[in-house]
């Protein structure tokens, strides 16, 4: 049995998507995620995802979202289970913006 094409498998996702290693470094992203963010593939890869991609915003709404999704991240290590973050407002530097 030939093992799936895991790249093929991101891409067929209907939602944004990425892939983090476990010390939280964007491994791959969708084409979905790099047209909702504005955000170039080679220059996302490797991030650390909470220090690189989404830095500390300082307060407000996106601050609210960050804390939240780093719990998400939190419990998806400590329980090995996957997370389902919810949709939270987030201002991406160096992002071109949304749909």
């Amino acid at each position: 049995m030939s093992r799936p094409d895991f790249f093929a498998l991101l891409q067929a996702l209907p939602d944004p998507c990425l892939v983090l290693t476990t010390d939280l470094r964007v491994k791959a992203v969708n084409d979905l995620f790099l047209t909702t963010t504005g955000f170039d593939r080679d220059a996302l890869l490797d991030f650390r995802l909470l220090e690189d991609a989404f830095p500390d915003p300082g307060g407000g709404e996106s601050a609210q979202g960050r804390q939240q999704f780093r719990a998400s991240i939190d419990a998806a290590q400590i329980t090995a289970t996957a997370q389902v973050a919810d949709v939270h407002r987030y201002d991406l530097p160096g992002g071109k913006g949304g749909r």
